[in-house]
């Protein structure tokens, strides 16, 4: 569908709810973050194996037939920006276990760091403003989530300030994305070549 990295993430984004929700209360949070932590070093894993691959032929281009497949580009520079995104998230993984150990709703919380990563993985590969555009959607309503999830008064004006932001800083791609819908294909005139021309050039060719 999209690279394996980014097809790990998104895989890992869906079942990681069914997981926490289907474990033991008391070994929830625990049990999530191990989940997730795997789900990035598989992705991390994938990585390493296109690193080789794009090593090889300079950048790999990737598009697909079925109606969930975007136009992606691979190359060194947004291997090393996912590396990056794939190290931190691991990270925070890692060390929100015991932050959140007493939350009821840790799965979420695991959930929308995998959501997140994946729409920041998505943004890097994109090869279209499309792509960029779904991608980046993820990103932000995942962030938003995020930054909102203890529902402290604090962090609702944060994600007030941040949605303000987000919204302000996607208009040129949507309106971009909106003219190129809207916009009709230039015509093209045909203008049929004079018989005297015609002539003139076969007398030059003989």
């Amino acid at each position: 569908m999209f690279t394996l990295p980014l097809d790990i993430l998104l895989i890992f984004t869906a079942i990681s709810p069914v997981i926490g929700w289907v474990t033991p209360k008391y070994n929830r949070s625990k049990i999530g973050g191990v989940f997730s932590a795997i789900a990035l070093s598989v992705s991390g894993i994938a990585l390493y194996s296109l690193y080789k691959e794009v090593s090889v032929k300079g950048a790999i281009y990737v598009t697909g037939n079925s109606l969930i497949a975007g136009y992606l580009k691979v190359d060194m520079l947004s291997i090393f920006m996912v590396s990056i995104f794939l190290g931190l998230g691991l990270a925070a993984t890692i060390y929100s276990m015991e932050y959140v150990e007493n939350s009821s709703r840790s799965p979420i919380y695991y959930t929308l760091i995998l959501s997140m990563i994946s729409g920041m993985v998505g943004i890097v590969f994109s090869g279209d403003l499309f792509t960029l555009y779904v991608f980046w959607e993820l990103m932000s309503i995942s962030s938003y989530a995020l930054v909102a999830f203890f529902r402290e008064k604090c962090s609702h004006c944060i994600v007030r300030h941040a949605i303000y932001l987000n919204r302000l800083s996607g208009t040129p791609v949507r309106g971009n994305l909106q003219d190129r819908g809207t916009a009709q294909p230039p015509m093209r005139e045909e203008h049929p070549v004079p018989e005297l021309l015609l002539m003139q050039s076969d007398k030059s060719f003989n």
